[in-house]
């Protein structure tokens, strides 16, 4: 029989119910660095792109470095225009989560995927959208599948490789003519 120390024992139905209490408490407080501070933006990269393609992949690695804050930033934006209540912690086959409820312009909940980030913090490593029904990461990776292939099979050619990265660049141009209500440019 092998024992664990104490201190390694975790009560994660607990680390829930407070990630829960701090994140709702870091949006209607508008607290950024609180915020910033429970998510895992690097967690959340590597449910979308495998890690070994990512170490094994310069492109990937910058890429991974502009896209962690953009995230953190879309998190923020989306969650600040609703009102977020913690409502529970549940644990299913996915693990440990965190419940929301948002509400604002319509009502949505999300099921926040729990982790830990290099810290050892309990942290956002996931979501799941009851109105999208799959997890963002899951979105994200068809979305990278279809622009940038051979980065997410680990080609190694850079020539592909930039021009893959070139065609995210054209997606954010795409998503700005879209946002700003330029419809004859998208």
């Amino acid at each position: 029989m092998v024992v664990c120390p104490t201190s390694l024992v975790f009560n994660w139905q607990a680390e829930a119910e407070k990630f829960g209490e701090d994140f709702e408490a870091a949006l209607r407080a508008k607290t950024p660095n609180e915020l910033v501070q429970l998510l895992d933006s690097a967690g959340r990269f590597y449910r979308i792109f495998p890690k070994d393609v990512v170490d094994d992949n310069r492109q990937l690695k910058q890429a991974r470095l502009g896209w962690e804050p953009k995230m953190r930033q879309s998190v923020q934006l989306v969650l600040g225009t609703f009102r977020v209540e913690f409502l529970r912690a549940v644990k299913d086959a996915d693990g440990m989560k965190a419940r929301f409820r948002l509400s604002g312009q319509g009502v949505n909940y999300w099921d926040i995927l729990l982790g830990r980030n290099i810290a050892g913090r309990v942290c956002m490593v996931d979501y799941l959208g009851y109105t999208e029904g799959e997890y963002f990461s899951e979105t994200q990776r068809r979305l990278f599948q279809q622009l940038i292939p051979g980065l997410l099979r680990g080609t190694r050619s850079k020539a592909l490789a930039d021009a893959e990265l070139r065609s995210i660049q054209k997606l954010k141009e795409l998503t700005t003519f879209l946002r700003e209500g330029h419809d004859a440019s998208f």
